[in-house]
Order: structure tokens, then C-alpha cells, then sequence
């Protein structure tokens, strides 16, 4: 038997009524409340409505509190994606107010700035870094230790990259301490008086900053195929076989144009022309200037050890030298052709250009020591049969 509203009367009827419309109303309750807290699952916290209307009083205060929480969770995630927007676009001035909220958003808050304070806190020391590099200062400290995470990795790349900047920094000084220096050379060998100055500072720098004590720096004249002995000046020890004065190309640092070095005799004699192979250590640099060797170094050692602390300063020595060469060559050049404007092709004489430069300093020379001058002239008769006979060459 179903009982129905209409089979109860007077008071018990409106009781039965009652119940019914409150169950209807628990039930629209408790579908709303459902359906909030599906959508808060969903996260769509910005599509729920919630009416009050056919509610009893008692689930009205629920569903206000439901309403309330959900305004202050959208008002939160505002706040949360405004800051974070303000912190993407750079802004790091935010001021974030934590004891504007309570208990797990609070909690959010609160981390939320202290990530903001180290950011703050990064960018300040990154701010002071670029200040003092664009100061010219690379000797600024990095403290990586006083970040954590991420934070402290930047740092650390940050530190990394001072450090590369430095060292570009000492080499870059270092390249033009050295050009400074050898364009104080430069201008020393060019206002030398003569090549024979220019090879004693060559004799100074190898002795006194290379510390070389054993050495000869021979020079190469290609036309002639002959080589000499330029230093030490008095070319008392000859090192090598003295053939190689006569012919250039039995010197294998000349033929070659490589370096020749002694303790890559694995394989035999290295340079057969070395008189003392068996008891010296030594090495050959040719120095090259236009087409050809016009000159070569070499450096004698005790021992092995002498010689590979040597071969160590090498390519230094080997920047000295090749600021020297080209303008020694050019002296040499410039004293060849001046030798072959004031002498005879054919006997070596000098001729009538020499003796109108030389009387000049003659004449002032017998003036000033209060001496006379003789001048003798010869002549050969009939020279002109000769050159007819035999011909001008």
C-alpha cells in the first residue's frame, strides 16, 4: 500500500507536507553542493552560481560559506597571477602582502614572495656585477653561497663568466704590453746607426732576457749561396763544419727552412754538419724574411734539459727576432745599393760619385787636425786599344 499526501488529514497531513518539501529542498542541496564541488575539482571556479532559492535556512549558511571560500579562492588566484605576471615582465618592485590572507593561501603567499625577495636579491647582485664590469672592474666577487638552487647556478655561470672576461682581459694586456714593447723595439732598431749595432742588441736581448749563453746567429747571403757568422761578434767557436760558409745549402735549417732540433736523432745524425753532435744539444731556427732564410739562429745546450727549457721561450724569441729582421734586411738593402752606387761594377773601385762625398769629409777632416791633403791621379795610356781588343766586359 503507498501512502500519498492525500491519505492523511488536518495536522498530520501539513506535518507529511512539510517532510516532503524539506526532502525536496535537502535534495536541491545536496545536488548543488555536488555540482560546486564537481566544478571545484574541474577548477572552473568562475562558472558556479549557487541560489539560495528552495533551500532550507540551515544549508543557506553552507552555501554561503561555499561561495565565500570560492570568491576568496578566484580573488587569490588573481592575485597570485597578477604578481606572477608583474614578476615575468621584470617588475620585481611588488610589495606582497601576506597578512591579507590566512591559512593555505597565506602559506602560497608567503612563498610566493620569498621567491620574489630572491629574485630581488639576484638581480641586485647581477645590478652590482654589470655596474662594476662596465666600470672596467672584473676583480668583482660573485658570493654563489649565499643562493640555493637555481639561484645559485646562475650565480655560479655568472662567476664562470667574470672569470672567462678576466682571463680575455689579462691576455688581451698581455698582447698589448707586448706590442708596446716591440714597438719600442721597432723604433730602437730603426734609429740604429748601423746593422752592426742592430746585431749586438740581438746579442743583448738573447743573453740578458732569454738568459743564452751558447748560441751563434749566422747570416744568410742567397745570391751568393754563402753564410757568415754575424754572432757572437768575435766568432771565436765554430759549431758547425765551416763547408757551410762557402755552401749555404749544405746547412739543412737553410735548405729546409724548417727548425732543425738535435734530440730527434732517433733515426741518426740530424745535421751531419754539427761538430759536436756527441757531446751538445742544440737547435736551428731559420728565420725567414720575402722569399728566402736570411738568417739563423742557433742555440747550443749542455744538456737536454738546458735545451728544452730553450726550446720552451722559442716562439717569444722567435717574436723578437721577426720584429728585428725585416728592418735589418731593409738597412742591409739599403747599404747594398748605396755600396753599388759609389763603386765600379766591374774592379770593385769606387768610382766618381764616392771620392765627390768623400772629399767633402776630407777636406773638413785635414781642416780640423791642421794636416795637408795629397791627391794622386793615374791614368793608362791607350786604355781604349784594350777595350777594342778584348771588349768592355
Amino acid at each position: 500500500m503507498r501512502l500519498t499526501i492525500n491519505s492523511f488529514a488536518g495536522n498530520y497531513r501539513e506535518m507529511l507536507a512539510l517532510i516532503i518539501n524539506f526532502n525536496q529542498e535537502l535534495q536541491n542541496a545536496i545536488l548543488k553542493i555536488k555540482d560546486f564541488a564537481y566544478q571545484l575539482e574541474k577548477g572552473n571556479l568562475g562558472e558556479i552560481t549557487i541560489s539560495k532559492e528552495g533551500i532550507p535556512p540551515v544549508f543557506r549558511g553552507i552555501i554561503g560559506n561555499l561561495e565565500s571560500t570560492r570568491k576568496s579562492i578566484l580573488e587569490t588566484m588573481e592575485y597570485l597571477r597578477t604578481t606572477v605576471n608583474y614578476i615575468s615582465e621584470g617588475k620585481f618592485d611588488l610589495e606582497i602582502k601576506e597578512e591579507a590572507f590566512s591559512g593555505v593561501y597565506e602559506e602560497i603567499v608567503k612563498y610566493l614572495k620569498q621567491i620574489l625577495v630572491n629574485l630581488k636579491d639576484i638581480l641586485g647582485e647581477i645590478k652590482t656585477i654589470a655596474h662594476e664590469i662596465a666600470q672596467g672592474n672584473f676583480n668583482v666577487e660573485v658570493k654563489e653561497d649565499k643562493f640555493k638552487g637555481e639561484y645559485r647556478t646562475v650565480m655560479k655561470y655568472l662567476r664562470q663568466i667574470i672569470l672567462k672576461l678576466n682571463q680575455q682581459l689579462a691576455h688581451i694586456h698581455a698582447i698589448l704590453n707586448k706590442e708596446k714593447e716591440l714597438s719600442e723595439l721597432r723604433k730602437l732598431v730603426e734609429e740604429d746607426i748601423s746593422i752592426e749595432d742592430t746585431y749586438q742588441r740581438i746579442a743583448y736581448l738573447l743573453e740578458n732576457k732569454f738568459k743564452i749563453r751558447q748560441y751563434t746567429l749566422y747570416e744568410v747571403n742567397s745570391s751568393r749561396n754563402h753564410i757568415k757568422v754575424v754572432l757572437p761578434p768575435t766568432g771565436d767557436i765554430h759549431f758547425c763544419d765551416p763547408e757551410i760558409y762557402i755552401n749555404a745549402n749544405l746547412c739543412r735549417a737553410k735548405r729546409t727552412a724548417r727548425l732543425v732540433i738535435s734530440n730527434q736523432r732517433a733515426w741518426g745524425s740530424v745535421c751531419e754538419k754539427f761538430l759536436y753532435s756527441q757531446q751538445k744539444y742544440y737547435f736551428c731556427l731559420p728565420l725567414v724574411f720575402g722569399e728566402g732564410v736570411t738568417h739563423i739562429l742557433q742555440i747550443i745546450g749542455n744538456n737536454e734539459e738546458e735545451l728544452k727549457t730553450h726550446l720552451k721561450q722559442i716562439e717569444e724569441i722567435k717574436l723578437y727576432l721577426n720584429t728585428i729582421i725585416p728592418i735589418l734586411e731593409n738597412k742591409k738593402l739599403f747599404r747594398s745599393l748605396r755600396e753599388k752606387s759609389l763603386r765600379d761594377g766591374l774592379t770593385g773601385l769606387y768610382n766618381r760619385r764616392f771620392l765627390e762625398e768623400y772629399l767633402i769629409k776630407a777636406a773638413a777632416l785635414t781642416k780640423r787636425r791642421g794636416t795637408t791633403l795629397g791627391i794622386l791621379m793615374a791614368d793608362i795610356d791607350f786604355f781604349k786599344q784594350v777595350n777594342d781588343e778584348f771588349g768592355h766586359d
